[in-house]
């Protein structure tokens, strides 16, 4: 059964986790965002990251590493219910493994071409 309001984290670029509870529709999810989403399950339990699909095109400020790749712009970490494929509100200790895991700011170092030079 869908979960009206879920408890998830938000995570911003350059900023700390926030706790929050939002409505567990696409249009908030998407508001969150900042566009369409796509949903990554990186983790071992049943959190996943909803985060915007398009944000490495949209230049979107790089924010975490995750494995070997970077989430750019906001992302959402939210629990998931494998049986029926709705999101749903993270446990407590969901919630407090995955504000220390990103309560790290992590900065990202880009190079320009020198232009041919050396």
């Amino acid at each position: 059964m869908k979960q009206e309001n879920i408890s998830v984290i938000i995570i911003e670029p350059m900023r700390l986790p926030q706790v929050a509870t939002i409505k567990n529709s696409l249009a908030e999810l998407q508001d969150a965002v900042g566009g369409c989403i796509e949903v990554i399950a990186p983790f071992k339990d049943t959190a996943v990251i909803i985060c915007n699909e398009e944000a490495k095109l949209l230049s979107l400020q790089f924010n975490r590493l995750i494995g070997n790749g970077i989430i750019s712009g906001t992302f959402i970490i939210a629990g998931a219910d494998v049986e029926d494929g709705e999101f749903i509100s993270l446990t407590d200790s969901q919630v407090e493994e995955y504000q220390r895991m990103f309560s790290y700011l992590e900065i990202f170092i880009t190079s320009k071409s020198a232009g041919g030079r050396t």
